[in-house]
């Protein structure tokens, strides 16, 4: 038996056998550290980029391209506002009062009083799209911006391929917001804004605080508030205000935060208020134990109507306002490295370990009954939320934003071989592959299979103003305070960045 040698090799060949080998090691070493040099960096960038576009592909798909029935389950209530915003921007008119109230959860015909409507600048498209193709690319618009936090939060803790890519996969990918959007829950597409609420959380926890951080955070939770997303916009000021009990040192900042949020979005808020008692705010429920929740995060279910909609006798929620399925390896990513770091007191997590206490604290309101003492004391806005199972996303969305983090700090430490490597990015493809089986089964052509089609005449659902002073007035005096609260944050902001320059 002879064996083949490189000195058997014409000269030519066994020189660039020798660089293509260098080349792959160094693309290789460049998926757990892109920091390392100007090609790493490289190789980083064009990745977030291969990421970008796996994106709004796999949301294309998802969505199927914009062609998709609109008359089930809550995708009937969204395309009637769509077509009322659509006939508001065709006529020229203010989108005030639609006709009826079956587009509003059958409480009062204006528009501007249910607070998950969207009103954002993006409903201009639907001048030049049909609805279908208009949830989609408001859905990928969203989850562009999102991506841009994404990458901002990449660049700051230098993540590599690796830690961005599992990052990246359990936020965009996860049970939580495909089964939302699935079932026509379209005011959920503000969910991809998260990473900027972390980035400006983690500014907080560093002590980057001050007129321009209430400034950027009182903007957030106002665009959020105008897609609609309003059970976000409220959870966002929950986190803060624990965090805030919990931390003395950030008490007055995020104090100001949730203060000027809520003034901000006053033009949001006032009009809801109006009706505010005609509203079903009794409590529902959330998960039935922690084995639920814990089943909710790694359990594939496959959508059929007795195991999605039917309502049990111990828990009247349909299986989308449970899943928050991450899959075996992405809950053991997020326990891993970011829940076991908190049990052991590691150093690693500085600041951050403040977090572990409005974590936890949102963790707990989502199991049974809990929630319902914030109903019994009729907290302002914190009552309004019926379904406490919806408290987990956002402390998971950050648990899954720290994991990365430490991710990147054990790839930086360790000195592991080639297949330790190689089993490490196994492990992100085994992840990425369970993500893609649950992606798949809960893809809006399948819920037609699961929800019966309804009847539906979008040409009813035109502008259908009238003289309504109360509500008129709430608009104005809505408009008033925010562009007052606007024009003062400014001020502030612009004061506080002179004294700054002058101080240096």
């Amino acid at each position: 038996m002879t064996t083949l040698r490189t000195s058997s090799l014409p000269p030519w060949l066994a020189s660039t056998g020798r660089a293509a080998a260098h080349l792959a090691q160094r693309v290789f070493d460049a998926a757990f550290d892109s920091e390392k040099d100007r090609l790493s960096r490289w190789i980083g960038h064009a990745w977030a980029g291969v990421l970008f576009l796996v994106g709004v592909a796999g949301w294309r798909y998802f969505l199927n391209g914009g062609w998709f029935q609109v008359n089930i389950h809550d995708w009937l209530e969204a395309s009637k506002r769509y077509a009322f915003l659509r006939d508001a921007l065709l006529t020229g008119q203010l989108p005030l009062h639609m006709p009826g109230t079956s587009g509003l959860r059958t409480i009062t015909d204006r528009y501007m009083s249910v607070a998950d409507t969207l009103i954002s600048p993006q409903v201009f498209l639907l001048r030049y799209l049909d609805i279908g193709h208009f949830a989609l690319v408001n859905v990928v618009l969203l989850f562009s911006l999102g991506f841009v936090g994404m990458l901002i939060l990449r660049k700051r803790f230098s993540l590599s391929p690796v830690a961005f890519t599992a990052m990246f996969l359990l936020f965009t990918f996860n049970g939580h917001i495909t089964d939302h959007l699935a079932v026509g829950h379209v005011h959920w597409a503000g969910y991809f804004l998260i990473p900027f609420f972390a980035l400006l959380i983690f500014d907080a926890l560093e002590d980057r605080v001050g007129w321009r951080w209430i400034l950027l955070m009182s903007l957030l939770l106002f665009v959020i508030f105008l897609q609609g997303t309003f059970h976000l916009f409220i959870m966002c000021l929950a986190f803060m205000g624990v965090l805030a009990l919990s931390n003395r040192r950030l008490l007055v900042p995020l104090a100001g935060g949730i203060t000027f949020s809520i003034l901000l979005s006053m033009i949001r808020i006032l009009p809801p208020a109006l009706d505010a008692s005609k509203f079903d705010t009794e409590f529902l429920f959330g998960f039935t134990s922690v084995g639920e929740m814990l089943t909710a995060l790694v359990n594939l279910k496959i959508p059929g109507f007795d195991e999605v909609v039917h309502l049990g006798w111990l828990n009247p929620l349909g299986y989308w306002e449970l899943d928050h399925f991450l899959g075996v390896v992405g809950l053991a990513f997020v326990i891993c490295l970011a829940v076991v770091p908190w049990l052991r007191s590691d150093a690693s997590l500085g600041r951050y370990r403040a977090l572990w206490i409005p974590v936890t604290v949102f963790s707990v309101l989502s199991i049974g009954q809990v929630y319902k003492l914030i109903h019994i004391l009729r907290v302002p806005f914190l009552s309004s939320q019926r379904v406490s199972s919806r408290f987990l996303f956002l402390p998971l969305a950050m648990l899954i934003f720290l994991a990365a983090i430490h991710l990147q700090q054990h790839l930086k430490r360790q000195r592991a071989g080639n297949w330790v490597k190689a089993l490490e990015v196994a492990l992100v493809g085994l992840g990425a592959q369970d993500l893609w089986q649950h992606f798949k089964a809960w893809r809006i052509t399948n819920m037609g299979k699961i929800f019966g089609p309804q009847p539906l005449d979008l040409s009813l659902y035109t502008v259908a103003n009238h003289p309504d002073p109360p509500y008129i007035t709430a608009l104005a005096v809505g408009l008033a305070v925010t562009l007052a609260t606007f024009l003062f944050l400014l001020i502030m902001t612009w004061n506080e960045s002179k004294r700054r320059a002058g101080a240096s």
